[in-house]
């Protein structure tokens, strides 16, 4: 993931939070006092720092949504796949080749399926 990309990672998981907490009807300070952290990471957020790993589990939690819901990795109201600009050109680029060209890649990407 590159500078631009990991900036734009950020911005979802803090428009996220934010729009959890919005739908949910409290404050960020609710929030934070009620998974018991301080209120002071938040600003670091709001600046493009991360929680730790622990806070993002108390957070998902809290809103019963997985951590990659939480990330902005899928859209939480229709849970599809949001992807990076990379990933969408190498979708775009994946749609423009040959099946011969496609076979190769098949076999590539399934040694890193899980």
């Amino acid at each position: 993931m590159d500078e631009q990309e990991m900036k734009e990672a950020q911005q979802r998981f803090w428009h996220n939070l934010k729009d959890l907490c919005k739908s949910h009807e409290i404050s960020l300070r609710k929030l934070t006092a009620d998974i018991g952290i301080a209120t002071s990471p938040v600003t670091k957020w709001k600046n493009g720092a991360w929680p730790d790993t622990k806070t993002l589990k108390l957070i998902s939690d809290y809103f019963n949504i997985t951590i990659d819901e939480l990330l902005g990795n899928y859209d939480v109201r229709t849970g599809d796949l949001l992807l990076s600009q990379t990933e969408k050109k190498l979708v775009l680029a994946y749609r423009k080749m040959t099946d011969a060209d496609r076979q190769v890649i098949n076999i590539i990407a399934s040694k890193y399926e899980g």
